[in-house]
């Protein structure tokens, strides 16, 4: 069986967490509440999960869905495609996307939360 990961971002405290459990409805099979250390259970809407896209970047860090990946002198974000039913490299700007296989190619520069800053660059 494959393995999941994922890491939550916690919009109110601007901080990335690990994630240490997360529940299930019963009848949707939608995530509806996500353990985080220092927190009780909290409904999985006060969090943005973030799935880990099964590879890691030149150093050899997992990836995550919303990380920036530098690779040569651009920028990639690593996003779900719905049309391709994949994980991307999509140019900052947009223009231009290229294979998630690629991650292997840079290096993790930051994340969108963290790092919004470089969207606007």
């Amino acid at each position: 069986m494959k393995q999941l990961k994922f890491r939550v971002w916690d919009s109110l405290k601007h901080k990335m967490h690990k994630l240490q459990g997360m529940t299930f409805d019963s009848q949707s099979f939608v995530p509806s509440a996500v353990k985080v250390p220092g927190l009780t259970w909290r409904p999985v809407e006060e969090f943005e999960l973030l799935q880990w896209v099964y590879l890691s970047d030149n150093n050899g860090v997992n990836v995550y869905e919303g990380d920036y990946i530098k690779i040569s002198s651009t920028v990639y974000n690593v996003l779900w495609n719905e049309t391709i039913v994949n994980f991307q490299l999509e140019e900052l700007d947009g223009s231009l996307s290229r294979s998630i296989l690629d991650v292997s190619l840079g290096d993790i520069v930051g994340n969108k939360f963290v790092n919004a800053d470089l969207y606007n660059k």
